[in-house]
């Protein structure tokens, strides 16, 4: 999960983290075998501590830092042979790759961002694509509605 980039920003506050968490789960509950893995920059990480418990924390400094710290999991932890399948709470085009790379190694790929947040490649290489759209982490006035699309 990349919050930043579902938060649309670097600067998050508890409650926008707290709103995406529970958007996460209520999309896609978690079952007892699934790793949950946040990325984020190093500016977050004292939040993402605090709110995302019984989760592996990644971080990394710099420019698309919690994309970089995702990506190290992703291509150097043999996931595919790990789990079933991947919930990729992200919508940078830097994942495309290794989407695609482990859904060829069998792995269910399901990718959800927030909309006009979301690469079209990252989306056309998921098996399933859910769209976020407006968010009230984003738009704290509007009621949070989500589109489900399925890859070509």
């Amino acid at each position: 999960m990349d919050i930043e980039n579902l938060k649309g920003a670097g600067a998050m506050s508890d409650a926008d983290s707290h709103l995406i968490r529970k958007t996460l789960f209520e999309l896609f509950p978690r079952r007892p075998e699934d790793l949950v893995v946040v990325g984020s920059g190093c500016n977050q990480s004292l939040l993402a501590s605090r709110i995302w418990t019984g989760a592996r924390l990644v971080f990394r400094k710099g420019h698309n830092g919690a994309d970089l710290a995702l990506l190290d999991v992703l291509k150097n932890e043999n996931v595919a042979q790990r789990f079933d399948r991947l919930v990729l709470a992200s919508g940078d085009g830097i994942f495309t790759g290794i989407v695609r790379r482990l859904a060829n190694e069998g792995m269910s790929i399901h990718q959800v961002g927030v909309t006009d947040h979301v690469s079209r490649a990252l989306s056309e290489a998921a098996d399933e694509s859910v769209r976020i759209i407006s968010p009230s982490w984003i738009y704290p006035h509007a009621s949070r509605t989500i589109e489900l699309t399925q890859a070509a």
